[in-house]
């Protein structure tokens, strides 16, 4: 997968996500990998569901227009260095 498709998978779900992860450019779309997992996480828990969800929307967003612009809250967040 090139860097865009691993940068739209990252903001899909957390399966997406690990598909991004273990089969995408990881050096490419480190970012945008680092970005959707937690959006991708907060999907999964019912209380701060709509936030995880408009997180990722935007996130996809910028994945589509490859804005490497870091989302508000969770961009500073590294995981993967």
């Amino acid at each position: 997968m090139n860097k865009k498709v691993t940068s739209i998978f990252a903001n899909l779900g957390i399966i997406f996500w690990l598909i991004g992860f273990l089969a995408g450019d990881k050096e490419g779309a480190k970012q945008f990998l680092n970005q959707g997992l937690i959006p991708s996480i907060l999907i999964c828990i019912p209380v701060v569901n709509i936030v995880g969800i408009v997180f990722c929307v935007w996130g996809l967003i910028y994945a589509i227009q490859d804005n490497e612009t870091p989302l508000p809250l969770f961009g500073g967040i590294q995981v993967i260095k």
